[in-house]
């Protein structure tokens, strides 16, 4: 069998430590760093949109107040979460984890995914609450509500299953 078109690891020079994670054959844990990432950067990005077009429009409202936690605090965390997950072994192979490593990463695997449960239902009730702001009439406003109030229940339900 020829090794010829295969790539050789470069030693790396005195004083250079080695990436935090890579991507090879065996572990891809370097793919889920850069979509979290990526994701983390969008929505800081969301946030400095939020506090440009609050530079015009001065008063807070209800949307924004759902806003700022959602990205803030939980998109942070659960970023953090998925870095944890991702140092810790996540998409390595299955196999030449330990047994403790499995059961980190399951646990914060949960922690992540309620955490984005919670996400989601910041997000939509921040879009309800703006649709109340622009909603012409008392029916629009009622209706906006209730779409709040679902998204509530709807949240519940989900972390009970």
């Amino acid at each position: 069998m020829s090794t010829a078109g295969a790539p050789t690891a470069i030693p790396l020079p005195s004083g250079v430590s080695p990436p935090p994670e890579v991507i090879n054959h065996d572990n891809q844990s370097g793919v889920i760093a850069i979509i979290a990432g990526f994701s983390l950067g969008l929505a800081l990005l969301s946030v400095c949109m939020k506090l440009y077009a609050r530079k015009y429009f001065r008063k807070f409202r209800h949307d924004d107040i759902t806003f700022a936690p959602a990205v803030h605090g939980f998109t942070i965390v659960q970023s953090s979460v998925v870095f944890f997950q991702s140092h810790d072994g996540l998409c390595a192979t299955f196999l030449k984890l330990t047994w403790d490593q499995k059961k980190t990463i399951r646990k914060a695997g949960l922690a992540a995914h309620l955490i984005y449960i919670v996400i989601l239902f910041l997000s939509k009730a921040c879009c309800a609450l703006f649709f109340l702001w622009i909603a012409p009439d008392r029916q629009h406003k009622t209706v906006a509500w209730f779409l709040t109030g679902d998204l509530f229940c709807s949240m519940v339900v989900e972390k009970q299953c």
